[in-house]
């Protein structure tokens, strides 16, 4: 099983250093995804029912539907807050009015719906959904712009914000790369707001 890294900076840029195993591509990793699963009060799922996640910042919706198994999933979604909604004939509105995907997240977002008419609404807080990852073995940690700013910086070097999470630490090898959890420093791979920012020389900054 391929262990994966994820660091994401806000504010300034957005900075992503993973220690990988499987190849993927940058616009991939600027991208999130919102799935999960739609069930009834007793718990049976619900199939055929209609999710909409509306990107707040530029409005774009995207719409998919659960399957038999009740599950849906929405790919390729840039980072950002959004509305998402879930709708099924016999059942109330499920409305999560702001819920903030980061970059390369999986968020996991399951929808229990009440029975009643589509004209009624349960309203979730998107600050209620789960931050753990489901979908992948990955672990992450996001310094956003706030912390930037309050933390001390001597270096002035943002990469190392990276030991800030766990598992992580510069090598002593005279690289000046970083390893996580004992990995070698040059399996790390940056992208500086999804793009390659990689020196294929060096493992380091």
């Amino acid at each position: 099983m391929s262990s994966t890294h994820r660091f994401k900076f806000f504010g300034y840029f957005s900075l992503l250093i993973a220690a990988l195993f499987l190849p993927f591509t940058a616009m991939g990793q600027q991208m999130g995804s919102i799935t999960g699963t739609v069930t009834d009060p007793t718990g049976a799922v619900v199939q055929g029912a209609d999710i909409t996640a509306r990107n707040i910042g530029s409005n774009i919706a995207r719409e998919v539907h659960s399957n038999a198994n009740g599950a849906y999933s929405i790919v390729q979604l840039p980072a950002g807050a959004y509305e998402v909604t879930i709708k099924k004939e016999g059942f109330k509105l499920f409305h999560v009015a702001a819920v903030q995907l980061t970059v390369a997240q999986a968020l996991t977002l399951d929808a229990k719906l009440e029975t009643g008419a589509v004209s009624e609404e349960i309203q979730v807080n998107g600050n209620e959904a789960p931050q753990v990852d489901l979908e992948t073995a990955q672990i992450s940690n996001l310094v956003d712009q706030q912390k930037m700013e309050n933390l001390p910086l001597i270096t002035r070097d943002p990469y190392s914000l990276v030991l800030l999470s766990p598992g992580t630490s510069q090598t002593r090898d005279g690289s000046n790369g970083f390893s996580v959890n004992g990995s070698r420093d040059r399996n790390n791979n940056f992208l500086l707001d999804g793009v390659d920012n990689n020196d294929t020389s060096v493992p380091g900054i």
